[in-house]
């Protein structure tokens, strides 16, 4: 008997954590941006351990004499960041766009100055974390 009591005390602690995790809401992705911006307090708690950093090289020049520069990728711990700002008057392109369901990306050009940034931002437990910083400005 008190086995058996045992099980259904787990199976709806169970029950109940699972319903909790079901009935969290998604914060608004664009409250959450304008608060990102805004706090850097804020920004620094929503950042994941590991942010993946987008780098462009300098110029290259080939053997043809032509320019080009490559970008790669590296993992930036969360101590390292420095708080940026995403301040959308600066930006003549400010684009948010759904890449799956958990994943937003936000794509910002500078108005005639060669900025170009893209951000992902990735949904976890209902609230929203830098995932992905590219600078790709010229």
């Amino acid at each position: 008997m008190n086995l058996n009591r045992t099980i259904l005390i787990a199976l709806f602690s169970v029950l109940c954590a699972h319903i909790s995790q079901a009935q969290k809401p998604e914060e608004n992705f664009e409250s959450f941006l304008k608060r990102f911006d805004t706090d850097s307090s804020f920004q620094m708690s929503r950042i994941l351990d590991s942010v993946i950093v987008v780098y462009t090289s300098d110029i290259i020049v080939d053997a043809d004499g032509n320019g080009y520069t490559e970008n790669y990728e590296a993992p930036l711990a969360k101590a390292d960041w420095r708080v940026k700002k995403l301040e959308k008057k600066q930006f003549n392109n400010w684009e948010i766009r759904q890449l799956e369901n958990d994943i937003k990306e936000l794509t910002m050009a500078g108005k005639q100055s060669g900025v170009y940034v893209v951000i992902e931002f990735v949904l976890r437990d209902g609230l929203w974390f830098l995932r992905k910083y590219g600078d790709y400005s010229t």
